[in-house]
């Protein structure tokens, strides 16, 4: 009986974790990049969160600078998290 019981909450707590996470999957996040790696073609943005997540240099098309304000999505890697589709934020000029 309590193995039924330990098994269904396992199975709860797997569940609510896959329901919060593919709310994060393909949501828009903003951050700083915040180390570069040429040699291994990697580069690490800080989110809003504090959260590190690396990301592949070639997920960016333009020049990749550090402390650069982006936009990126939350993908699964083999690694853990990744940021794909990582892209400028555009800062409007007004005047």
């Amino acid at each position: 009986m309590i193995y039924v019981f330990l098994m269904i909450r396992k199975l709860t707590i797997i569940v609510n974790y896959l329901l919060n996470y593919s709310f994060l999957m393909g949501d828009k996040r903003r951050g700083e990049i915040v180390e570069i790696d040429f040699e291994q073609g990697l580069g690490t943005i800080i989110d809003e969160n504090g959260q590190d997540i690396q990301f592949q240099l070639d997920e960016i098309s333009d020049q990749v600078n550090l402390n650069a304000k982006v936009f990126f999505e939350i993908d699964l890697g083999q690694s853990g998290l990744v940021a794909i589709k990582v892209e400028y934020e555009k800062v409007g000029i007004s005047g």
